[in-house]
């Protein structure tokens, strides 16, 4: 398990991550009171001890990530910055490690590692048609994408996204698939089991 615990001494906040999603943050309204420059830690515990190891210490950007009450699409696409800053525009490709926004004085071409998130407009052209082969995939980030599935390996899973072309994924990262799109979702008494439905099977 990789843990992170991100404090901003000026924002009073402390920010828990496991392997690299955040699970809690916490504000002090009364401000910042730690002092000293280490660290401490105790496990409330009675049973056996907790290894821990590869510690290290950097400095981060000090923001964990964009208010999703903000996260609204609107008429352009918005690229927010590791350094808080955000351009808005039209994204028109996303290659070699290059974001390039076409804002309203001129293309501007931002390295991918400044980029901390990207939220795109709302659409203005009809949807595209569903596939009936099509299925989607829920990744333990919280993200999900649908696609048609052309092969599974060990450590590769590929397809086609109308939205973005050939596709490749880690079925580790895959928490959940859903089949069958174009079906409506049933109600809980249609997955309702019965004890008669219940097979012993030997």
């Amino acid at each position: 398990m990789h843990l992170e615990i991100r404090a901003n001494k000026d924002d009073a906040t402390l920010g828990l991550l496991v392997d690299d999603h955040l699970v809690q943050r916490w504000k002090d309204s009364a401000g910042f009171i730690g002092q000293g420059s280490g660290v401490v830690f105790f496990a409330q515990l009675d049973g056996p001890s907790i290894k821990i190891s590869n510690l290290k210490v950097s400095h981060w950007e000090g923001e964990l990530g964009v208010d999703s009450s903000v996260n609204v699409a609107g008429k352009d696409d918005l690229v927010y910055l590791v350094n808080h800053d955000k351009v808005t525009g039209h994204l028109q490709q996303l290659k070699n490690g290059t974001v390039t926004v076409a804002t309203a004085m001129a293309p501007l071409d931002i390295p991918l590692s400044r980029v901390s998130q990207i939220f795109l407009s709302s659409p203005t052209t009809n949807a595209l048609p569903a596939n009936p082969w099509e299925m989607r995939a829920y990744f333990a980030s919280g993200g999900s994408i649908a696609f048609q599935l052309e092969g599974w390996q060990d450590q590769r899973v590929s397809g086609r996204s109308l939205n973005f072309g050939e596709v490749a994924f880690d079925p580790r990262f895959i928490r959940q698939l859903q089949f069958n799109l174009d079906r409506p979702k049933p109600s809980a008494e249609d997955m309702e089991i019965l004890d008669e439905d219940i097979w012993d099977i030997e």
